[in-house]
């Protein structure tokens, strides 16, 4: 399965991605996973996560296609 980030470019697990939740966040994609809503491709990410949404946490999901590789 290919994953593609926003801007077109590929994901792998290891890659480090950026994303908007709160704030510009950066995580390593850990797995991706098939979304239950709809078609899309979900990345689990770690990382140090900031903000009022996700702050605190060490792990969260985003969509493939809200991130793009640093």
């Amino acid at each position: 399965m290919a994953v593609l980030d926003t801007d077109g470019n590929t994901i792998s697990i290891g890659s480090i991605v950026e994303f908007k939740s709160d704030i510009e966040q950066v995580g390593k994609v850990v797995a991706f996973k098939r979304s239950q809503w709809n078609n899309r491709v979900d990345l689990i990410l770690e990382g140090d996560f900031q903000g009022e949404y996700i702050g605190g946490t060490t792990r969260t999901t985003m969509p493939a296609d809200d991130c793009w590789v640093l």
